[in-house]
């Protein structure tokens, strides 16, 4: 956890948001905190975590919306990122869809 938060601290951190450094700043009960940093934990559609809360699904769903403009950027991870195939791709592509969902 120390590593974590030394981590958080430096300038370079942009997605810091989840970690306690970050939120504390907003002076947030300790539960609140928990809820947001779960929430930012298992947003991912990649993340097999169970989505327990509103809030978790409600920030699940707002993650994969915005994806639906994104199909270049697929396309770009599918076949310039990870050097797949054309039939490749064309597999990974809708499976990164559905884990959206």
């Amino acid at each position: 956890m120390r590593g974590s938060r030394g981590r958080c601290q430096l300038p370079s951190n942009h997605f810091g948001i989840g970690c306690f450094y970050h939120i504390q700043k907003f002076n947030y009960d300790i539960d609140r905190i928990k809820l947001i940093q779960q929430c930012i934990r298992n947003h991912r559609g990649s993340v097999l975590n169970s989505k327990i809360t509103i809030e978790e699904l409600c920030v699940a769903d707002a993650d994969a919306i915005s994806h639906f403009d994104n199909v270049p950027s697929l396309l770009y991870l599918a076949y310039v990122n990870k050097k797949l195939g054309i039939d490749e791709g064309r597999k990974f592509v809708p499976l990164k869809w559905i884990r959206f969902h």
